[in-house]
């Protein structure tokens, strides 16, 4: 008999990143926000803006989506990307930054390192700096960001789970993602599993499957993707096992999904 899969799988293979990048352009609300934070980025007076949701909902997905159409449309010189995390390091941040920007970071003290990438963004291009899962407030300075009221060049955009660290941080501009709803979910999770979810035995299951997922595009990929032509006891087995979880806490999608699901990338 088939099984749904316990496994114990590198976190870091796991986050959103290249999951499902591809769907993202066929789910109605999530270009939605994409083409206004698009506008947003062109608008001279707008130099921060956030995209706010709880883990799993796409951000970091829809901030990579961004990022393609930003490049190819040249809408900034340069584009920068740290992710930030839950225990603030500067130095990793400021290296990602650096090299996002090709520089070769050659100060040794988090002051030097700040002072460097201050004089490589005050040199007039047009930059953009996206810091992914930002969990509290940063410093800016101590990163080496100008100080965007008086910066025409340089701007910000950034994600968090946490709408107050959005308004913490100053951001005057931003962008709540919720779930998805019923049918975009179905979308999603049908792309992810394949056509057997449209077999007469397998359907119901699928759909209940589906649902257990709390519309969170995480777990919809990664379940959907677990299952993909698997037979019908793997979908029950499956089932089972989300809804004894999700009925004791579903109160984040890593706990939610990473005990559960084997993903092959």
């Amino acid at each position: 008999m088939n099984k749904f899969k316990d496994i114990s799988y590198p976190k870091v293979q796991l986050t959103l990143g290249s999951t499902f990048t591809k769907d993202i352009k066929s789910l109605l609300s999530r270009k939605k926000i994409i083409t206004e934070v698009i506008e947003k980025l062109k608008d001279d007076q707008v130099k921060m803006i956030s995209i706010c949701g709880m883990g799993g909902v796409g951000k970091t997905t829809m901030v990579k989506e961004l990022i393609k159409i930003i490049e190819k449309s040249k809408l900034f010189d340069e584009v920068a990307m740290a992710v930030v995390s839950q225990d603030i390091n500067y130095e990793k941040i400021q290296i990602q930054i650096a090299e996002g920007l090709s520089m070769e970071m050659r100060k040794d003290s988090e002051q030097a390192r700040a002072m460097q990438l201050l004089e490589r963004l005050g040199e007039g291009k047009k930059i953009l700096i996206v810091l992914d899962d930002v969990w509290d407030v940063l410093d800016f300075e101590s990163i080496g960001i100008p100080y965007l009221e008086h910066e025409k060049s340089c701007k910000i955009l950034f994600t968090s789970r946490d709408e107050k660290v959005c308004q913490n941080m100053g951001c005057k501009v931003n962008f709540s993602v919720s779930v998805l709803q019923k049918d975009e979910a179905w979308y999603l999770f049908r792309e992810m599993a394949g056509e057997i979810v449209d077999s007469h035995d397998i359907n119901p299951i699928a759909r209940d499957v589906a649902k257990e997922c709390a519309g969170l595009p995480l777990a919809i990929a990664i379940v959907g993707r677990a299952l993909n032509n698997e037979g019908k006891s793997a979908w029950e087995d499956a089932l089972s096992q989300l809804r004894n979880f999700q009925s004791s806490s579903f109160l984040d999608v890593e706990k939610f999904v990473y005990p559960h699901v084997e993903l092959s990338l």
